[in-house]
């Protein structure tokens, strides 16, 4: 899925995929085969793969090892099967660094695709990450974050990978613009936002 965000960006003005411009409210995702619901601008970090499959001209790339047959999503357009992918890439490719900073953070403002050549550190920068787990029998379907101690996949910026464990790389900035409930009365700047994804600084910043 790394390569085909890189192959996608190599023939789209160095940009990952995206399917509408920015925004802050939540509309409907609409596709050649309809909509899917409502999202916001953000969801771009997984309706990539719906770009990326199509390209690929193969959904298996998009499911995690493991994963049962029949329970992932796959839809048909223009005769290609696409598939929503068990790894998501970050948020940060979507809103500009200082974004991902509580100091200059603004909001819709910041929103809007990132040239992944502009990534300063790609062999720091986790761009992608395998957020549902199958390959561990013992445990079932894992949420990879912030709580569990498995290894889960990383595809850094120079499309070196690793396993980490994600709740040891660096915690993010909370994104309250993507969809994220915050508690009445809490302060979401006291609360991390997802190693990788919401990383402090974006796409300047470092995971490892």
């Amino acid at each position: 899925m790394g390569l085909g965000v890189v192959q996608y960006a190599a023939i789209s003005r160095d940009l990952p995929p995206s399917f509408r411009e920015p925004g802050a409210s939540q509309s409907p995702w609409e596709f050649g085969w309809g909509p899917i619901g409502n999202g916001n601008w953000f969801e771009h970090n997984w309706l990539y793969s719906f770009a990326v499959t199509a390209l690929l001209g193969e959904t298996k790339f998009a499911l995690g090892a493991g994963r049962p047959a029949g329970s992932v999503v796959t839809r048909e357009i223009n005769g290609q099967r696409v598939s929503v992918s068990d790894c998501t890439l970050t948020n940060t490719l979507y809103a500009h660094p200082n974004f991902f900073d509580w100091n200059t953070q603004s909001g819709p403002s910041q929103f809007g695709p990132q040239a992944l050549t502009s990534i300063a550190h790609p062999s720091s920068k986790g761009i992608l990450s395998q957020n549902r787990l199958f390959h561990y029998p013992e445990y079932g379907e894992v949420v990879a974050c912030c709580a569990v101690d498995l290894p889960s996949p990383v595809v850094f910026a120079d499309m070196s990978t690793t396993e980490s464990v994600m709740k040891r790389m660096p915690r993010g900035i909370l994104n309250v613009w993507d969809n994220v409930n915050v508690a009445p009365g809490s302060n979401p700047r006291t609360m991390p936002g997802r190693p990788v994804v919401d990383t402090h600084r974006g796409i300047l910043g470092r995971d490892r």
